[in-house]
């Protein structure tokens, strides 16, 4: 019995020792297994953290330029402020696909366990059986554009998901991840910047600018700016005139990387070819050619602005020289000759509107579309009014137009052009229908565009009224006869003395005038810009302005001294001992300034009658003093047509007109 109870108690002990250690074991196995757990989470938020870096690195990549300048992912359309992302259409990644603003690749995954890495250290299986492939996917999340240029995206805000797993108390839970990244993006440089020409007639571009043996023919000429890649605009130039913007950015096809040829914009210009220089005959009133003809090229300057500002291509700009052929003198209709010189003159839009600003159909546009908003503006203006006196606080007063680049403009401020000259003393050249049919029908000038000038007829007012603008505005048509024309001639487009209508010159054309390089010169070869010598300063002064015209219904006076003699009409001025006279003031035995400040007596004076008004000119020069107006002509100091014009105001008793 004392046997079997000790064999009992042995049992007893053995099964409570296999329990004890039983339970040691259990609690180990469970701190191994939340250690297991713990680590195996690590493991994979660490992993979860290097496939977010990988992704990164892999989405900088895409966007990346590759060694031909191009990323494997670019924008649809680059100025958009929402990018759609589009694939390299020239390769094929076939591992990653891309869907509006979400880029999707294939990735590798490893994904070892803690029994996975027993069996991998054991060398019974390899890494490969525990690895699985899934899709990454990233989303753009915005461009980031440049503070000061709005056109330029310095980075992408992108977004990536990741998933990791987590295991609490046996049970495994996935959890999403979103990681927010910022990556740097190059600037995009266009390539390739090329300027096409559509020549008149022809339905296609080239780039055949034509040469001096075989030019193209005058007319509407279509250029057009292209550049593979990204532009925010173009520039077209042609000779020295105001450079025309091509395309606006966002609004062109020039708006991705892997563009190719796309327009970055147009222009329509009239091309009217070398044009001629004309004398005007004032016996006869007709236009006559004088043997210049202009050159028969325009030098073409063109370029495309990037995103950063920069001119493309790196060279700075694409030159090229533009040959069009003589005009045969066909006559234009009244649309081409307005197109010669297009920032030339100002063009007549309406009734009151001008603009001197107008360069192209496109300012024209705009003039028009501006006048339309001041004129709703005035209408809504009147009805808020009503509405007010009505009480009926409910309307809302109206903006005011901004007048912008065109805060001159006379109709806008309720006032016609002859106003505006008048008040700003602006007396800029006008073309019109009127002058279009001179030109043309009259005058035989196909190939020059023909304007007037109203600032004589206006001054002759001002000074009449007294300077009040009101009055000088109506007065203005009785010095219609004063009105000057000129001409502006292609390519060189600079602006010539024609004739004026009245004609208020006072030298014969056979007279000389001393020039400052002491030659003497005929009258009718003076131009503006040229220096001439005047007896009083002795200094040179340069010329102003040139007129000519008919001496109507009054007859010349041929003046003589010692052994000078000069022609002139019969206001021409002259200083004497008695002060400045007028030509039909002087009387034999005056005495009259020379060449070398010499008095000398006049001898005779005889009166020239001729079956046809004689051409006269004249010309006004540079000065502030009275002295200053001076010039030595034929041998004898006369006076210019400013001092004329002081000398004839006073003797009708009107004020002195300022040069």
């Amino acid at each position: 019995m004392r046997q079997s109870g000790s064999s009992s108690i042995g049992i007893m002990g053995g099964i409570g020792v296999l329990a004890i250690a039983g339970a040691y074991t259990l609690t180990n196995q469970t701190k191994v297994n939340k250690l297991q757990e713990v680590a195996e989470m690590e493991k994979s938020q660490e992993m979860a953290a290097d496939r977010n870096s990988a992704t990164l690195s892999i989405v900088k990549g895409l966007l990346s330029p590759n060694e031909d300048g191009l990323p494997q992912v670019a924008a649809y359309n680059y100025f958009n402020t929402n990018w759609s992302l589009r694939e390299r259409p020239d390769r094929d990644l076939k591992s990653v696909s891309v869907r509006r603003n979400v880029v999707t690749f294939e990735t590798v995954n490893p994904e070892p366990s803690y029994n996975s890495a027993v069996e991998i250290f054991s060398g019974k299986k390899s890494l490969l059986n525990f690895t699985s492939q899934s899709n990454s996917h990233v989303r753009l999340v915005t461009p980031l554009f440049n503070e000061v240029n709005p056109f330029l995206v310095d980075a992408l805000m992108i977004s990536s998901v990741n998933y990791t797993k987590e295991t609490v108390n046996g049970q495994t839970t996935t959890r999403k991840k979103v990681n927010n990244a910022i990556i740097p993006i190059a600037v995009p440089e266009p390539k390739n910047v090329r300027l096409w020409v559509k020549a008149p007639g022809k339905g296609f571009s080239t780039t055949n600018f034509g040469s001096s043996s075989y030019p193209l023919s005058p007319g509407d000429y279509v250029f057009k700016l292209t550049v593979d890649g990204v532009a925010m605009d173009g520039v077209i130039q042609i000779d020295l005139t105001d450079e025309i913007i091509l395309g606006e950015p966002g609004e062109h096809s020039a708006n991705n990387l892997f563009s190719k040829n796309a327009t970055v914009g147009s222009q329509t210009l009239y091309l009217a070819g070398p044009g001629k220089d004309y004398n005007f005959q004032g016996t006869s009133c007709e236009a006559t050619f004088n043997g210049t003809v202009h050159r028969n090229y325009y030098n073409i300057t063109a370029y495309a602005r990037g995103v950063d500002g920069q001119r493309y291509p790196e060279s700075g700009a694409i030159r090229k020289r533009l040959y069009v052929s003589v005009n045969q003198g066909e006559k234009p209709d009244f649309n081409d000759f307005q197109k010669i010189c297009p920032n030339k003159c100002v063009y007549k839009v309406g009734d009151d509107i001008y603009d001197k600003a107008i360069h192209s159909q496109a300012d024209l546009d705009k003039a028009r579309r501006l006048h339309k908003e001041f004129a709703d503006y005035e209408r809504d203006l009147e009805e808020w009014e009503r509405a007010q006196a009505d009480g009926d606080e409910t309307r809302r007063k109206p903006s005011e137009p901004s007048l912008g680049e065109f805060d001159y403009l006379p109709s806008i401020q309720g006032k016609d052009t002859k106003w505006f000259q008048a008040q700003n003393r602006d007396y800029f050249d006008i073309f019109t229908s009127h002058t279009h049919y001179k030109a043309t029908e009259e005058w035989k000038m196909y190939d020059a565009k023909v304007c007037y000038n109203i600032g004589d007829p206006l001054e002759k007012a001002l000074a009449y009224t007294g300077g009040n603008v009101r009055e000088a505005v109506h007065k203005s048509g009785d010095y219609w006869g004063l009105l000057d024309y000129y001409y502006y001639a292609e390519p060189d487009c600079k602006r010539n003395y024609l004739m004026q209508r009245g004609g208020c010159g006072c030298f014969a054309d056979h007279v000389t005038i001393k020039m400052a390089d002491g030659s003497d010169r005929l009258i009718s070869k003076v131009t503006t810009g040229d220096l001439v010598y005047n007896p009083l300063t002795k200094k040179a002064h340069k010329v102003l302005r040139v007129v000519k015209g008919p001496e109507q219904d009054k007859p010349m006076l041929v003046i003589k001294a010692g052994e000078a003699t000069l022609e002139v009409t019969g206001y021409h001025p002259f200083p004497t001992h008695r002060g400045t006279l007028a030509a039909f003031d002087l009387r034999v035995g005056d005495q009259v300034r020379m060449e070398e400040g010499e008095w000398v007596a006049i001898s005779s004076i005889k009166a020239k009658h001729a079956a046809t008004p004689p051409t006269v000119w004249n010309l006004t020069i540079e000065g502030e003093k009275d002295e200053d107006h001076y010039v030595l002509a034929g041998g004898f100091v006369t006076g210019d047509l400013y001092i004329q014009s002081k000398l004839q105001a006073k003797a009708e008793g009107f004020a002195a007109r300022e040069p």
